[in-house]
C-alpha cells in the first residue's frame, strides 16, 4: 500500500484481513502505517490480475459474501486502532 492508496480499494488486501481472522481464526493485526484505511466497501475492490479478482470474488462468495468480508475488516480494524490508543 502506498499513503495514496486506499488499502480496502484493493481486494487482495481485505480478503487476507477476512481469510486471516475469520476462516484461520488468527489475530489479525494492522501495522502503524501512513497509508489511509478508508472505508470497507470489499465489494467494489480490485486486483490488477482479473484472474486472481474472480478466484478471490468466488471465494468470498462462497463463504458468506461481501458483508462477512467487510464486517470482518471493520472489527480488525476497530481493534488495532484500540490496541494503537
Amino acid at each position: 500500500p502506498t499513503k495514496a492508496t486506499d488499502i480496502y480499494t484493493r481486494l487482495w488486501c481485505v480478503y487476507e484481513i477476512f481469510f486471516g481472522a475469520i476462516q484461520m481464526n488468527i489475530n489479525v493485526e494492522l501495522a502503524r502505517t501512513l497509508t489511509k484505511c478508508g472505508t470497507c466497501a470489499s465489494a467494489t475492490a480490485r486486483c490488477s490480475n482479473q484472474a486472481d479478482l474472480r478466484r478471490i470474488r468466488a471465494e468470498v462468495e462462497a463463504n458468506g459474501g461481501f458483508d462477512g468480508v467487510d464486517k470482518a475488516v471493520r472489527r480488525v480494524t476497530r481493534d488495532s486502532r484500540l490496541q494503537m490508543g
